[in-house]
């Protein structure tokens, strides 16, 4: 009988050890419609900022619920009389803003240059991106003719247009 008993004890145990492990969870079907896609949007950039983490790309920024990370891939697309440098982008946008990204200034191999940031980064989602610059103002016409890229951006509110965050230069070398 003691056996039986101490079996059936261990039985619960057993069987409650799981179910504490769930009880932190929350009760999805209260949840509002809202409140369920924030926290799909919210494991979405999670494991989007993994991938990116795991694929060891450049954090470019991250605060105030903001990441930009820099993919790897850059080219300078030539037109003839004129040329642009592209850098591809990943945006995560944790925080409760919709944000734009402006270029407040940029430079190539130490010419000052115009640059393009991108607009339309919704609160709670992600978003792939060119930045775009005037490569052609710093006699750039192939990426084998950039050794370094230097761009100081602004974030943006996108429904105010108010400047969020102005960031410290940021100097990318391209090791050419």
């Amino acid at each position: 009988m003691k056996t039986l008993f101490a079996l059936c004890l261990a039985l619960l145990m057993f069987i409650a050890i799981p179910c504490e492990a769930f009880a932190d969870l929350p009760d999805f079907a209260a949840m509002s419609d809202e409140e369920l896609q924030e926290l799909v949007n919210a494991a979405r950039n999670e494991l989007a900022r993994r991938v990116l983490a795991a694929e060891e790309n450049t954090i470019l920024y991250d605060q105030d619920g903001i990441q930009i990370y820099l993919t790897g891939k850059q080219y300078v697309e030539d037109y003839g009389d004129s040329s642009s440098l592209y850098l591809e982008v990943v945006i995560i946008n944790d925080s409760d803003k919709n944000i734009g990204i402006m270029m407040a200034s940029s430079s190539i191999n130490g010419w000052e240059i115009y640059g393009w940031g991108t607009d339309g980064i919704s609160a709670g989602k992600k978003k792939k991106a060119e930045f775009e610059f005037n490569a052609s103002d710093a006699d750039v016409f192939a990426i084998e003719e950039v050794e370094d890229l230097e761009m100081q951006m602004n974030i943006y509110d996108g429904d105010t247009y108010e400047t969020i965050s102005k960031l410290d230069p940021i100097t990318v070398s391209f090791g050419q």
